[in-house]
Order: structure tokens, then C-alpha cells, then sequence
């Protein structure tokens, strides 16, 4: 039983070409806010970073989150909801919400943000 389970494992990997990592596991917030703070006093005390293996798969996992930067345009296709919108590249509505969203990717804050009274319910 055991020797087919392996081989269905082998078959996904062949088929699907994807290898998942044994470090694969959830992390809560308050593991990842230690990890972060433990790092940070490691590095003001210049001192050398080890990392175990999970570590190290949750930092590269950090480090490819923090490359994404979607462009303006993608952002807009999104937020747009018409397919076949006539303004989609220039909706001042859209491109404001768009600047707002890129300004997180970039780390701004922006402040808390209120609904309009005519969206409140």
C-alpha cells in the first residue's frame, strides 16, 4: 500500500513537473513577526544569519513575494469591471485606485481609507 503511494507521488511530479518542498507548512503571523524580529536583532548586532531549511523556504518565499510589482495597466484591467471597457487605459476612476494599490506594493502608507457615504450600508 504504502509503495503505491510513492509511486503516485512519482507520477504527479512527472506529469505535473512540480516539486513541493518538505518545508511547505503554514506559518502563523506571530511565527513569521518572531522570525523577522529575531533577524532584525541579528543584524543591528552584525552578527551572522543561520537558517534551518524551513526558514530559508519561508524567507525565499518572503523574497519572491517582495519582487512582485504589478504594473499600472495590469492593475486597471483588474479593477476594471467591464471586458470590453472603451476607457480601460485611461478611467481616471480606475488609474486612482490603481496609484492607491501600487503605493502599498511600494510600502506607503496611505492611512486608514473610508468608504464614500453613498457606498456606506
Amino acid at each position: 500500500m504504502r509503495r503505491a503511494n510513492h509511486s503516485t507521488r512519482r507520477e504527479l511530479r512527472a506529469r505535473f513537473a512540480v516539486h513541493v518542498s518538505p518545508y511547505v507548512r503554514h506559518y502563523s503571523a506571530e511565527e513569521i513577526r518572531a522570525i523577522a524580529d529575531r533577524i532584525r536583532l541579528l543584524v543591528e548586532q552584525n552578527r551572522t544569519i543561520r537558517l534551518t531549511p524551513a526558514t530559508g523556504w519561508l524567507v525565499e518565499q518572503a523574497l519572491l513575494a517582495h519582487t512582485v510589482q504589478p504594473s499600472r495597466l495590469q492593475i486597471m484591467a483588474i479593477i476594471c469591471g467591464a471586458k470590453n471597457c472603451p476607457r480601460k487605459r485611461d478611467c481616471a476612476t480606475c488609474m486612482g485606485k490603481a496609484n492607491v494599490i501600487m503605493r502599498l506594493y511600494d510600502g506607503e502608507d496611505i492611512g486608514p481609507m473610508e468608504l464614500p457615504e453613498s457606498r456606506k450600508t
